[in-house]
């Protein structure tokens, strides 16, 4: 039973979170990778179902 409400914690998390916000990155030498992102952007929990019709509607065809 714990383990299901965890699941089920998990998919709404990940469904809310759904983010299409794009994430800036720029070249820096001084970090391991030689990138550094800038997360420092606005976010909004974000409709699901809308966004996986949007991707079923531009999907790229065979």
């Amino acid at each position: 039973m714990q383990l299901n409400r965890c699941i089920e914690m998990l998919r709404m998390s990940l469904m809310c979170t759904a983010d299409v916000t794009s994430i800036l990155a720029w070249e820096d030498p001084e970090v391991p990778l030689g990138r550094r992102a800038d997360f420092g952007t606005f976010h909004r929990c974000r409709n699901f179902y809308k966004i996986e019709d949007w991707m079923s509607r531009h999907k790229v065809k065979d």
